[in-house]
């Protein structure tokens, strides 16, 4: 019961994400390592992005971000980092950077939830 009540804050919807997979849990564990992975560099990157007011790369990373996020079902990220990729395209710097904090912040817990799917899969 307790992992169910706490089923309503998860960030990865497994079932949505199972279904993106064609069911197949392995591919699932192998799409959120690599999430994983890559992750933290393309946040990194971003950021660097972002202070540097290159707006292409900050929409292309957070395009990226939003379609990792979206194969794992964890659709609050994808919003997030579709708000950075339309600010990045509308050149609107001040709100892709705070779009992009709430970014970096939310990946964060989602990072968290990959291990322990990775983990438990």
């Amino acid at each position: 019961a307790e992992h169910r009540d706490s089923s309503a804050t998860r960030l990865i919807n497994r079932e949505m994400a199972l279904a993106r997979m064609g069911g197949d849990a392995g591919l699932l564990k192998d799409v959120a390592k690599l999430f994983a992975e890559h992750a933290p560099q393309w946040l990194s990157a971003a950021g660097d992005a972002h202070r540097a007011q290159d707006v292409k790369t900050l929409k292309r990373l957070s395009h990226t971000l939003k379609n990792g996020a979206d194969n794992l079902g964890a659709t609050s990220i994808v919003e997030l980092a579709h708000a950075v990729e339309q600010h990045a395209a509308q050149h609107q710097l001040v709100a892709a950077g705070a779009a992009l904090e709430s970014l970096q912040a939310a990946i964060a817990g989602l990072l968290v939830e990959v291990d322990e799917l990775t983990v438990t899969t």
